[in-house]
């Protein structure tokens, strides 16, 4: 299985600054029904470059409706100021109905490419009906330690 996503735009506000990037791509590859290796990439629109850039497995799970798994993915150096790279691993769960599907990802991620190492919490949920998804979110706390 060969899975591709393309985005068109991503918006984030942190504190009082908004930043603009492109979800350039996401491309899975399954290996096998439960695992996939993974690929990211994303553009920084504002800064007009590479801005993240990540490799990953998925194994996940699906039966009687429910799905359990795990995401990991190891973020890489993918410009001049990042050096080092650092990890985001998050618990999936979905449930499908033949109508609908929730999707909720919940995990954390530690990145010590910059200069400040930030460290969290990530999250998502989307949920999707045929092949609409009519509500997504994604959230991302930091723990509030900063070395």
């Amino acid at each position: 299985m060969l899975e591709l996503r393309f985005g068109l735009l991503k918006l984030q506000r942190r504190d009082s600054e908004s930043a603009r990037s492109a979800p350039l791509s996401r491309i899975n590859f399954g290996v096998g029904r439960h695992f996939e290796v993974i690929s990211e990439l994303e553009y920084a629109i504002d800064d007009q470059r590479i801005a993240e850039g990540a490799l990953g497995f998925k194994w996940a799970n699906l039966t009687a409706g429910r799905g359990v798994g795990v995401e990991t993915l190891i973020l890489l150096p993918v410009h001049s100021e990042l050096s080092g790279t650092g990890i985001e691993s998050q618990y999936l769960r979905t449930w499908h109905h033949e109508r609908w599907q929730l999707h909720v990802n919940a995990g954390g991620f530690y990145d010590p490419r910059s200069a400040t190492t930030e460290r969290g919490f990530a999250g998502s949920r989307t949920v999707a009906a045929g092949l609409r998804s009519f509500g997504s979110s994604r959230t991302m706390r930091p723990l509030g330690l900063v070395t």
